[in-house]
């Protein structure tokens, strides 16, 4: 019954309407549909061919984002019966983004609508349910590419795969991120950071934000193979802007060949007596 009234065809154009009241860029969405067999035993929603267009002078290109399909599955029982946003899973393949920001700080990313009759709330942020959840959220294949003309950076991610486990306990959030990149590349002005570096990061975190403690419990990083071991926490505190830092850190024994490698050319010069 549900298949017969949410079909495709009827689906899409209903979606195709909405998206213009929170997205205020030019939308494309080839398909939309209700899924139930690949997402038992949650219902899903899948966008088919999800394109956004946003035309900024400067800008390599008017396309923000192009993706092959993505699919959001919400446990229902959960936000009926118990106040929960628990979304079991958010899936996104094949995925080009190019985000740009001109000299002036003008984006072509800022395309989510705002009612500007309402007047902004400054209180404190309350979370409104008492359980907010992701069981999972996945990125396969996605490259990216970021373009910064006020501070004259370039910053572009290739093949990336990650995925995302979020839970938020009124103001405690609880979050485990692992993500892998064969390719990430960082430069500033003319000095190359970064050439198409392999990264690989397994990051659980906990975040409370009433206090902005930040907790890595621990984390995990590699640079062409090179690991790092940190854990530790970090805390802000917004009246007189300090940082207080924790953090501790362990490596491997590497050659110092394998650490040139990572070091820009630019320094090397003032190094290159080590062998």
């Amino acid at each position: 019954l549900v298949w017969v009234v949410f079909t495709p065809s009827k689906l899409t154009p209903i979606v195709r309407d909405q998206a213009k009241n929170f997205i205020s860029c030019t939308t494309h969405i080839d398909e939309v549909e209700l899924t139930f067999f690949s997402t038992f035993p949650e219902f899903g929603l899948k966008l088919n061919g999800f394109t956004l267009v946003n035309p900024t002078p400067g800008a390599p290109s008017d396309t923000l984002l192009v993706s092959k399909s993505a699919i959001a599955t919400i446990d229902v029982k959960a936000f009926l019966d118990h106040n929960q946003v628990v979304l079991k899973e958010i899936l996104l393949e094949d995925i080009k983004a190019t985000v740009f920001s001109d000299a002036n700080g003008k984006t072509n990313y800022d395309v989510f609508v705002t009612d500007t009759t309402t007047v902004p709330d400054t209180s404190a942020f309350k979370n409104p349910f008492d359980l907010i959840a992701l069981h999972k959220v996945s990125v396969f294949n996605a490259t990216v590419k970021y373009i910064d003309l006020k501070s004259k950076m370039k910053a572009s991610l290739q093949s990336l795969d990650a995925a995302l486990v979020f839970e938020m306990k009124k103001e405690l959030i609880t979050a485990s991120l692992n993500a892998k990149s064969p390719a990430i590349s960082l430069s500033m002005d003319t000095l190359t950071y970064a050439d198409k570096l392999n990264v690989e990061l397994s990051v659980p975190f906990s975040f409370d934000m009433q206090s902005q403690l930040l907790n890595l419990q621990p984390a995990k990083a590699s640079v062409n193979n090179l690991a790092l071991n940190l854990q530790g926490s970090v805390q802000t505190f917004p009246r007189n802007s300090d940082i207080a830092l924790d953090l501790r850190f362990d490596t491997e024994s590497y050659a110092i060949k394998q650490l040139l490698q990572l070091v820009p050319a630019t320094y090397l010069t003032a190094i290159k007596d080590i062998t």
